[in-house]
């Protein structure tokens, strides 16, 4: 959300700057400058800020543009794929059972992936609705209390309204029922290709998802279309995966469709229309996750990180404690006073969770 706004050192210059022409007005002769030529130079000045401030205005004007775009597309998967059903890698997990033959070995799952507004899953199919939000649930409630996550923990109002925003945008993974008959019957997973919808662009899929079971529900990734620092992001909310699925895949299928399809969208658009990065929260003491976005996705830490906030005001903090005692400490000195600061606070100011980005 926050657009960009003039830089305050700039209008500073500005002001230092027209005060330098007013004073040469009263003495011509001594500043070697006439009053056409100064105020010449002084409308010059005024151009100048004004171009600015246009190219800022139509820079937010685009970005706001390239979110309202993106949230009118109906299917924004159609950009990444036309095929809805993948299949899963089979877990790594070791199996228990250690006398279990080579004929019981896990076998690749087939999935299948559909597009839906969370506000418009809690009317075509309110189970399916509670089932996401109960996954969610399960996955996280824990993790949010230990931390104190936004200060006050798991809510469940707070998840649902968040869930089912009118912005919310679900890629829901189901189990292929499919894959379940051909097993059944004995059938390879090439031969049974089903009659499963491609994707198609423009079209709601959410009437996809009506009837179906909640029990199929393997895992689903909310995002949404959102203003960053004055940029046009793809803003990952929530990435979950049933236990039962998880090391199968999924969540990193999930990541490669919004980025394709965030890609894609900027090249089919101007170079003002574009969607800038993915963005996405997460809690630091959740390593398995971190490790996921930054090891495999390529995440990294955002400009906007709680923790660049943090050493700013210890760097001001220190500046001002030196300022006052009017100890004149040389580099280093005061390169390790702010270690020290930085060590003492850690503790005290770290965020509980990060901001990490993913450049397009």
């Amino acid at each position: 959300m926050a657009l960009p706004m003039p830089s305050p050192s700039v209008s500073l210059v500005s002001v230092r700057g027209e005060s330098k022409w007013m004073e040469s007005d009263r003495h011509p002769s001594s500043q070697g400058c006439s009053k056409s030529s100064c105020k010449s130079k002084k409308n010059g000045q005024q151009t100048s800020r004004q171009k600015r401030k246009e190219d800022q205005r139509a820079a937010a004007a685009a970005v706001e543009q390239t979110v309202r775009k993106a949230k009118n597309l109906p299917n924004f998967l159609y950009l990444a794929t036309r095929s809805r059903r993948f299949k899963g890698t089979p877990s790594s997990k070791k199996s228990l059972n250690l006398h279990q033959d080579a004929s019981q070995e896990e076998k690749p799952r087939m999935f299948v992936v559909y597009e839906c507004p969370g506000s418009v899953l809690t009317n075509k199919n309110p189970e399916l609705s509670t089932q996401v939000f109960n996954l969610t649930k399960s996955n996280m409630q824990q993790l949010y209390d230990e931390v104190k996550f936004m200060e006050h923990g798991w809510r469940d109002e707070s998840k649902r309204r968040e869930l089912t925003h009118q912005d919310s945008r679900l890629l829901v993974v189901l189990t292929d029922e499919k894959d379940e008959e051909s097993k059944r019957e004995g059938q390879s997973l090439s031969s049974a290709e089903d009659s499963t919808p491609e994707v198609k662009a423009g079209v709601d899929e959410s009437d996809f998802l009506k009837g179906v079971s909640p029990r199929r529900l393997a895992g689903f990734l909310h995002f949404r279309f959102e203003v960053e620092e004055g940029q046009a992001v793809v803003y990952i909310y929530e990435l979950q995966v049933e236990a039962q699925y998880q090391r199968m895949s999924i969540g990193k299928r999930l990541m490669l469709l919004v980025e394709l399809a965030a890609r894609n969208f900027t090249r089919q658009n101007s170079d003002l229309v574009k969607l800038s990065k993915l963005m996405c929260t997460c809690i630091r003491k959740n390593t398995e996750a971190a490790r996921f976005y930054r090891n495999l996705c390529g995440f990294q830490t955002d400009e906007s990180d709680p923790s660049n906030f943090v050493n700013e005001r210890l760097e001001n903090e220190l500046l001002e404690k030196l300022q006052r005692t009017g100890n004149q400490k040389s580099g280093n000195a005061a390169a390790k006073l702010l270690e020290c600061l930085q060590d003492e606070e850690e503790g005290k100011f770290e965020c509980e969770y990060e901001i990490l980005k993913k450049d397009l």
